[in-house]
């Protein structure tokens, strides 16, 4: 009798066809990894020849060659002593401010007298503050951005300490003329309160470096505070029909937001791209994420080429939707997100950022024409004696129909009472209402 091969034999079969399957999907595995790495390479390089920055290097170069490095040392000059003085003021309040609010002494004098305090205080700190201001003033003069030197941390999950820098800047710069433009308004002195503004504007700008998701949200959280101060002050005083228009002036007309988003993610893929050394990157590499003080340690994660490489792919559509404009600019950024699947460990935050950016932007762009309504009724009643009977009337001011319409919510709602003479202007987000002109 013929005796059987051993490799036809059932037990040659058992013992080496998981041995046959592993080694197949090792190989397939590695394939897929090799594909998606050349894929990377070969967009880095369409990335390089198009002149567009490919990983944190090239993004500080590009910022480094668009913005105006005239004043940098200037603005370093005045940013230590702004932030010595609003701490200095802040430092003497904090041994009163227990007194002020125990439980035993909240009477109902308390509310008053600590706003008393509070005003004192702010008046106190911005008369020492004035030659500030003034520097300041002559600063934001010089139009464009200015540079300032960014630290690369390898710590840091987005690999450039860009927004960071840029946070503190614009956060420390435009305190002191915020405080201004409240208590200036206050005091009824509203030439030296848009005045104030503009200097707060100035600062917005000199450091718009679109660099970021983080560093850009912070700027429009400084915006739409901006925009809230002008619309609290307004039936708070008597601005003339002059100062009104300069404060729709400071306001502006609607912002480019096809150019801002690209700038944004385009900064953003250089980040993922130069974070991962993506260029360097074939089957893998072990990642450590930083957390930071909140959550101590590190944590490793492995990221692979195929990761990556569709993480890069939903940033080069992320680039893209922001051309159609605000109207349905969350609805686009999410179907994005939805189809884009499970991204790295390494970037969960990231995409967090991500999903936030989109409302933040319209929210504050809906806030911007908000205000700019809101100004133009107190136009209109300067001019006409009494409030507009609809935002239609505001056509006669050179509005138009998207000036008083939230963005992805219709047209603003528009009320007035006539006992209190009164109106109220409001969406689901927003609202805002005069006060009465009555006795």
């Amino acid at each position: 009798m013929k005796r059987k091969s051993f490799y036809s034999t059932r037990f040659f079969w058992l013992i080496f066809s998981p041995v046959i399957l592993i080694v197949i999907g090792v190989g397939w595995w590695g394939g897929t990894q090799l594909t998606a790495a050349m894929s990377i390479r070969h967009r880095i390089a369409e990335l390089r020849e198009a002149g567009q920055p490919y990983d944190e290097l090239s993004l500080t170069k590009q910022l480094f060659d668009s913005s105006s490095h005239e004043k940098s040392g200037d603005w370093f000059e005045v940013m230590y002593p702004i932030g010595n003085v609003t701490w200095a003021g802040y430092k003497a309040a904090v041994p009163l401010m227990p007194n002020l609010y125990t439980e035993e002494l909240a009477g109902v004098d308390k509310p008053d007298e600590l706003r008393e305090f509070g005003q004192r205080l702010d008046r106190e700190l911005l008369n020492n503050a004035q030659p500030l201001l003034e520097q300041l003033r002559q600063l934001t003069q010089t139009p464009g951005i200015v540079w300032i030197p960014i630290v690369v941390d390898e710590r840091n999950q987005l690999g450039i300490r860009n927004s960071l820098a840029a946070n503190g800047i614009v956060g420390i710069a435009s305190t002191l003329p915020a405080m201004e433009f409240v208590v200036a308004s206050r005091e009824g002195e509203y030439n030296r309160a848009i005045q104030a503004l503009k200097i707060e504007s100035g600062c917005l700008t000199a450091f718009d470096w679109r660099t970021s998701i983080t560093g850009d949200s912070f700027r429009l959280d400084q915006l739409a505070k901006q925009y809230q101060r002008i619309r609290e002050t307004l039936s708070r005083g008597s601005w003339t029909d002059n100062q009104l228009q300069k404060l729709s002036e400071i306001v502006g007309p609607m912002p480019d937001v096809a150019s801002r988003w690209r700038s944004v993610f385009v900064s953003e893929r250089a980040m993922v791209l130069g974070e991962m050394k993506a260029d360097e990157m074939w089957f893998g590499r072990e990642f450590e994420i930083y957390f930071g003080p909140s959550r101590k340690g590190r944590k490793t994660v492995s990221i692979h080429a195929t990761q990556l490489k569709s993480f890069i792919d939903l940033l080069d559509q992320l680039v893209e939707i922001g051309d159609d404009g605000y109207e349905g600019l969350e609805a686009r950024a999410n179907q994005s997100l939805r189809f884009a699947g499970t991204p790295p460990d390494c970037f969960p935050e990231t995409v967090w950022i991500f999903i936030s950016y989109a409302p933040s932007l319209q929210a504050t762009e809906t806030q911007r024409r908000l205000t700019v309504t809101a100004i133009a009724t107190y136009r209109y009643r300067h001019a006409k004696n009494k409030w507009p009977q609809s935002l239609d009337d505001l056509r006669e001011l050179g509005l138009s129909p998207q000036d008083w319409t939230a963005v992805d919510d219709g047209t603003f709602d528009y009320k007035v009472d006539v006992d209190s003479d009164t109106l109220t202007i409001n969406n689901e987000l927003f609202s805002w209402q005069t006060e009465s002109t009555n006795d």
